[in-house]
């Protein structure tokens, strides 16, 4: 899953400096950017740092940004998370309760 750290999230610390994620480096600080979020989510900076993010080959471990991830990318909603279901259950499948399947009946398309 790519991830869109710096792209759909901002982290601010404290004291107002900020990073793409919380596993990543500083990359600025707000007060540089008169406290804009929006400016800072634009900068060369940030830019650079979310271009960078691909070739560090992160392993997410924050819940928030895998979310996010995850989120804004339908590719991942519409295939990603039905074959993990899918593929943690295939040997049970056959001993799979209908109760169970019918849980997932509100994810149809209408």
């Amino acid at each position: 899953m790519l991830c869109t750290a710096g792209e759909t999230s901002i982290v601010i610390d404290h004291n107002g400096r900020f990073r793409a994620c919380e596993m990543r480096g500083i990359v600025g600080d707000l007060a540089d950017f008169d406290f804009d979020v929006r400016r800072a989510l634009e900068s060369e900076a940030m830019g650079a740092e979310v271009r960078a993010i691909p070739a560090a080959n992160c392993w997410c471990t924050h819940s928030c940004f895998i979310q996010d991830s995850s989120k804004f990318q339908p590719s991942v909603q519409l295939f990603h998370i039905a074959w993990a279901w899918f593929r943690q259950r295939i040997d049970r499948l056959p001993e799979l309760p209908a109760a169970e399947l019918e849980r997932f009946k509100a994810l149809e398309l209408a």
